[in-house]
């Protein structure tokens, strides 16, 4: 019997592996629908309908195609697409005859058990040599599950304010998508409570009948309930309303249950519903809401008693205050909550109110209500007992605040962003845009501050016992200090790029400079502003993109932020912004492009007849190209070089830098101006009085000199428009080609200028080639012997045989250059772009599709459309795949198959890549630069004694693929046998 259901069993085993590939191949043709393989003109013109809603295509139809190399291309991949059909049908054929095998096979049910064995052994080698097969002739999409798009957390702090626990040790602050919980005496994140994918957190707070509990609110309309100790979620309620606020409440006698007031917006968004959902009565599963009060106006905040008796809301114009009447039941048809408004004539941006102890019973009174207003022109007013000041007849009830007589604190320029008060109620601690922290001694009328904070001042919270306060600043850091003595004991800092405007126009010429440390692959560094609303960066921030921690920050360009940056006549003062950061193969040096633009209001005094003053602006802008040295010991760069006007612009003006490349394996880098011309820089040995020059630690010091420059367009009859030219760079990995683009706008319609490769030895262009940029932002890359080329189509280039791989046009992306991105990753040889697209025609946001391709196929290995902004994509160095960064300053790794979740701890290695116009012409010799030790040109440092003590490990291979040359090898050996190790004190200029 048991026989007998056996092989039914092994038959329906049988008959699934047979129609797996044919549900597979249905899943790689509705993956496809979004990447297809290149068709001839007449399958295009053809299938143009459907493909039009594509986001990104294989086939390249441009009308710029003149060469050859492109109708070659598409009749190698329309007979691979052939060639693959064929191979499938076979495949398809053979399954069957299988199919049928195996269906005889188990209908004679009297054949020996052994040979039933050997069969089933026979159909497995066929199946497993199949599959084998059909890997090896095409990449299948499911292939793309395999890479891995991980989110490390990280993100902007959301505009709401941090919560301390209970017992003060922890501190929870939220981002756009989890809670997070911090130790305050460590300062370290010990868990993450995650919000499902697509779902932006709007508020959060901590349960009033257990500490132990925290609910958090989201767009959609959800409300989760978390056990904050141990990450458990407890429970999830659904409103279908869009959440801005929520504070749990103990009524008025329904102490036994904890209800929540929300606010929310429907159609109006200027208008606000104020509501309390609770368990409903009849079935504790589901849960009741009944309205409480629809204001007119924006609510930007609640305050609810302890006991729930009474609500105090705000606006940018009015106070919302709200009484219980002592009515049990929220069923009845009258309200139990009776509100009065207080309208004020000024701004209100900053809120708080506090309950106030009877001095008689010694107990808080729900009627003793002191607030504290902050206004936009920096006044604080403090309106003590406001309940009772207020009259309690409806013809009195919209009175106005200033009839009611506030105590009027004023030190702050301008808006006072923040006012708390303190536990016991004596002080008031306030901040605003001056850096400086406040504490307003009430009794004495004496201040105490805590200035230059690093930023500007977004919200203050007191801790519970009130021994701590925790401020949160506008560069996405939060910072605890004592009460006792005013010094900071923990501090919780996220990547501090800058927000996205809501009108992304502004951003369309704006970059956001940031690199991964090539000594450290876990390491973002990133220009950032003081503040995420500045539009200047003149900040570098060290971020560990795995455990989301800030690890340094220091100042790159000059800045005013903790001083007064007000002109005699009012304006701001603006300052300098970095606009391009690079960093050198061996990690010892930063690049970083400093540009400042006086505003139009300095210029009106002397061109007045120019209302926008913008060619005076262009004229009388400053550019500097400036050198860092890596201070290991101090976690810091010191300014070694500063060139001034490293580029010529019009009229004798000082000319932008557009694109910086470095130098692979070496301590070189190019830069490209909007005078068309390529300037390569290199350090050399500083000199004093014919002596090199030495610094503290015995070190040579060093100074960057422009080597060689090259003009790629003569614009000596041609008028330089700055902010119409573009331009792009890319060095080949053996260092034999550079890669340069130069494209200034007109208003006449002129072809688009070729690519053009130079010696970067000689200085000279020795090959151009055109038809492969279209558009207007060129991204440049080498990958082996390959061009990767992004514009408005994706080309790929052999450098070598002069031919075009594959190309695809980029469909229904926007013409946003800080936003079209191009990595190169040499040890994986792929590489990944991005591009914004846009989703929606009312709303300015926008989504952006990745890709990972390897240079030699048009399919891609890993394809997805981000529902966010990517602002930066870069190549881990020496760890597989890319990292990501994204509008809302969050992290994220695309991993490919093979590789750990997250990069490893600790420093990195350089790894050995593939270089392939290397492996065909063979090595070019390591050379020297000018005035460079013979330790500096290309011989490494001992990897350990051991190696040190034998010839066979002086003569190693060193890690990277760059060979030793004979003076450091003799140096090697020279100081080996002299005894002396890890230095080399002997040269050949010696002997």
């Amino acid at each position: 019997m048991s026989k007998h259901h056996h092989k039914p069993a092994k038959r329906l085993a049988e008959t699934s592996q047979i129609e797996a590939p044919k549900s597979k191949r249905r899943r790689v043709e509705q993956e496809n629908q979004a990447i297809q393989r290149p068709t001839n003109k007449s399958d295009d013109s053809r299938d143009g309908d459907q493909r039009a809603d594509q986001d990104i295509h294989i086939a390249d139809h441009s009308k710029n195609q003149k060469s050859d190399s492109f109708a070659k291309d598409k009749g190698t991949s329309t007979s691979k697409v052939k060639t693959r059909e064929k191979k499938n049908q076979n495949q398809n054929q053979n399954q069957n005859q299988n199919q049928n095998q195996n269906q005889n096979q188990n209908q004679n049910q009297n054949q020996n058990q052994n040979q039933n064995q050997n069969q089933n052994q026979n159909q497995n080698q066929n199946q497993k040599q199949q599959k084998t097969e059909k890997d090896s002739t095409s990449v299948s999409p499911g292939s793309q599950r395999k890479w891995n798009f991980l989110d490390t957390g990280g993100g902007r702090y959301i505009h709401r304010d941090p919560v301390f626990t209970p017992d003060g040790k922890h501190f929870i602050v939220a981002t756009l998508s989890a809670l997070n919980v911090y130790s305050i005496e460590t300062s370290l994140q010990l868990r993450t409570l995650q919000c499902p994918s697509g779902t932006t957190l709007t508020d959060y707070k901590l349960s009033r009948s257990s500490g132990k509990f925290i609910y958090a609110s989201t767009s959609a309309g959800h409300i989760r309930k978390w056990r904050w100790h141990t990450g458990e979620l407890l429970s999830t309620w659904k409103t279908h309303k869009k959440l801005d606020f929520l504070y749990p409440v103990r009524l008025p006698n329904q102490t036994d249950k904890e209800q929540l007031v929300i606010c929310s917006r429907q159609s109006n968004p200027e208008a606000t519903e104020i509501e309390i959902l609770g368990p409903s009565e009849k079935d504790p599963r589901k849960t009741d809401s009944s309205s409480i009060l629809q204001a007119s106006t924006k609510v930007l905040g609640l305050w609810i008693s302890p006991i729930g008796h009474s609500i105090i809301g705000f606006s940018a114009s009015k106070i919302y205050i709200g009484s219980y009447q002592n009515k049990s039941s929220l069923a009845e048809t009258s309200s139990p909550w009776h509100w009065r408004e207080l309208s004020f004539a000024r701004d209100i941006v900053a809120f708080d109110a506090r309950q106030r102890t009877d001095l008689q019973s010694r107990k808080e009174s729900p009627d003793l209500v002191d607030v504290a207003v902050g206004c936009r022109n920096g006044e604080i007013l403090v309106y003590e007992d406001l309940l009772n000041s207020i009259p309690s007849a409806e013809k009195d009830a919209r009175k106005q605040s200033d009839d009611l007589n506030p105590r009027v604190l004023h030190w702050h320029r301008n808006a006072a962003t923040s006012v708390k008060w303190s536990r016991e109620g004596n002080y008031l601690i306030s901040g605003g845009h001056e850096t400086v922290l406040v504490i307003w001694q009430l009794d004495t009328d004496h201040r105490q501050y805590i200035p230059h904070l690093s930023s500007p001042i977004v919200s203050i919270v007191v801790s519970p016992s009130g021994s701590s306060y925790a401020v949160r600043l506008a560069n996405n850091s939060v910072v605890v200090l004592e009460t006792a003595n005013l010094e900071p004991t923990a501090t919780f800092t996220g990547l501090g790029l800058n927000c996205l405007s809501k009108d992304t126009q502004t951003y369309e010429e704006d970059p956001f400079p940031m690199i991964i440390d090539t000594l450290d692959a876990r390491c973002i560094l990133a220009a950032i502003p003081a503040s995420q609303s500045s539009e200047t960066r003149a900040f570098l921030q060290t971020f560990d993109a795995v455990s989301t921690q800030h690890i340094a920050r220091q100042a790159l360009a000059r800045n005013s932020t903790t001083t007064f940056n007000r002109a005699p006549t009012g304006q701001k003062v603006s300052g300098p912004s970095i606009k391009h950061l690079k960093m050198t193969s061996d990690g010892q040096w930063l690049i970083s492009v400093e540009q400042w633009v006086p505003s139009g209001e300095d210029l009106s005094v002397l061109h007045s007849s120019d209302p926008e003053y913008s060619s005076q602006r262009t004229q009388a802008k400053e550019i500097s190209l400036k050198f860092w040295k890596r201070e290991t010991s101090a976690q810091t760069w010191n300014l070694n070089t500063r060139i001034d006007g490293p580029h010529n612009g019009a009229n004798g003006a000082t000319g932008s830098i557009l694109d910086i490349a470095t130098r692979p394996n070496g301590a070189e880098i190019v830069t490209i101006g909007e005078d068309a011309c390529v300037r390569i820089w290199r350090p050399k040995i500083r000199r004093r009085h014919g002596q090199a020059v030495k610094d503290a630690s015995q070190e040579l010091l060093q100074t960057w000199s422009c080597h060689k420059s090259t003009q790629l367009v003569d614009l000596s009859t041609s008028v330089i428009n700055p902010t119409a030219a573009t331009a792009s760079l890319a060095y080949s990995e053996d260092r034999s080609s550079l890669a340069a683009y130069f494209h200034e706008k007109t208003n006449s319609p002129s072809p688009l200028p070729p690519i053009y490769f130079l010696d970067p030895h000689s200085g000279s262009i020795h090959h151009q080639t055109s038809h492969l940029v279209t558009g207007q932002t060129v991204r440049l890359g080498f990958l082996d012997q390959y061009l990767i080329v992004l514009s408005d189509h994706l080309r790929v280039w052999d450098t070598v045989n002069s031919r075009l791989i594959f190309g695809m046009p980029i469909t229904r992306s926007l013409n946003l250059p800080a936003f079209k991105l191009l990595s190169i990753h040499h040890a994986d040889r792929t590489f990944a772009v991005s591009f914004p697209l846009r989703y929606s025609t009312k709303r300015p946001r926008f989504h952006t599709q990745i890709a990972v391709f390897k240079p030699d196929s048009a399919e891609p290995l890993f394809q997805k459309v981000a529902q966010t902004s990517i602002t930066g994509l870069m190549a881990l160095p020496s760890s597989g795949g890319f990292v990501l960064t994204d509008e809302n300053a969050a992290v994220h790794f695309l991993r490919p198959p093979g590789f750990a979740a997250l990069p490893s701890t600790g420093s990195t290695t350089s790894v050995e890549v593939s270089k392939g116009l290397e492996r065909l012409f063979g090595p070019r010799p390591a050379e020297a630069t000018e005035d460079q030790q013979p330790d500096q040109a290309g011989a490494r440092r001992w990897r350990g004694t051991e190696a040190g003590t034998h010839i066979a490990g002086l003569l190693e291979e060193p890690a990277s693929s760059e060979s030793l040359s004979v003076r450091a090898l003799f140096e090697r050996v020279a100081a080996a046998y002299a005894g002396k190790k890890n230095r080399s004190f002997c040269s050949l200029e010696a002997i």
